[in-house]
């Protein structure tokens, strides 16, 4: 059950995750969503992203090739305009939107600016950066926790990961996974074997493109502030370990994709536990907020009209060796 301070603000879909906002934004100051969390984020890097934190911040610093309708549950356009796949089921074929550009988040002076190559020419987004990040999470350097997921639909892929030698993979081994980019604006990727329900992938941050000169310069590194360059509706401004993570709506996205909801800031504090949380909550510190069970009774008592149950979908299992 979540509890929320309910105003006139609009709902805000990040992630996602329905969560009703409290927005007590000020005059002229950017309409906030203040949130909590456990942890910290061990990671913002697609392809390495494991956990509920990391993948929720990717959904929203990152655009990926398809998304989900939150209605329908049906596969929509995100960076894929659209798609066709052979007759056989083999190829997958998806037209990249080239109009969304790489940028990077100045915290000192607060503005979003888009990235440049070495001619001092914008990047945008092309097919040939979901190459890149999808050869990633085939690389058994990366370490990317769901590889093994995507791997065997993957022309080619499985062999790369599992090669008897990492350190020394022969170039045609490369060359053999199935994901290419004839044109700036066109990523065909071929699988193993039929699967028709390889679309209904798509949306995973496993599969994400990355910033290849981000990446190659920074190394792991390239997720800190200082460095990370992203594509999505978000960008991040501050980021302080173990402490708190602020998020800015991206102003140089296109306008279409920005979606319906109204929150500039989503600001995020870490707790030491789920109470810590709730009190946030209490001192109108946070929008919304886990209720305890513990304390359930009294806040439904003193709080019936700024409560409400959201479900929420989880897998729950054993694993034995």
């Amino acid at each position: 059950m979540l509890s929320a301070k309910l105003t006139s603000c609009a709902i805000l879909l990040l992630a996602g995750v329905l969560l009703l906002s409290g927005c007590r934004g000020k005059a002229q100051e950017p309409v906030t969503f203040n949130s909590w969390d456990k942890f910290d984020i061990p990671t913002l890097d697609p392809q390495v992203a494991f956990d509920v934190s990391s993948i929720d911040a990717i959904e929203s610093l990152f655009l990926h090739l398809t998304n989900y309708d939150l209605q329908t549950t049906q596969i929509v356009p995100e960076a894929a305009s659209r798609w066709h796949v052979s007759d056989d089921g083999l190829t997958y074929t998806f037209t990249i939107r080239t109009d969304i550009p790489w940028v990077r988040h100045d915290s000192e002076s607060d503005q979003t600016i888009q990235e440049v190559d070495a001619q001092g020419q914008p990047r945008f987004l092309t097919a040939h950066d979901f190459v890149y990040g999808i050869k990633r999470a085939c690389d058994p350097h990366t370490g990317a926790y769901y590889s093994t997921v995507v791997a065997p639909l993957l022309k080619g892929c499985s062999d790369v990961l599992f090669a008897d030698d990492a350190d020394h993979i022969p170039p045609q081994l490369w060359d053999a996974v199935g994901v290419h980019a004839p044109a700036d604006d066109t990523l065909v990727i071929q699988l193993a074997f039929p699967a028709s329900y390889f679309l209904s992938m798509t949306p995973m941050w496993t599969l994400a493109a990355v910033p290849h000169w981000a990446v190659q310069a920074h190394g792991k590194e390239w997720i800190e502030p200082d460095h990370i360059v992203t594509n999505g509706r978000f960008v991040l401004h501050e980021w302080k370990h173990d402490v708190s993570r602020t998020f800015l709506r991206n102003p140089l996205l296109p306008r279409d994709l920005h979606g319906d909801g109204n929150v500039e800031r989503f600001a995020v504090t870490v707790v030491p536990d789920k109470d810590a949380g709730y009190s946030l909550w209490l001192e109108g510190q946070a929008d919304a907020s886990y209720i305890p069970p513990d304390k359930m009774q009294i806040h439904l008592e003193q709080f019936p009209d700024e409560t409400d149950v959201i479900p929420d979908l989880s897998v729950t299992y054993i694993s034995l060796r």
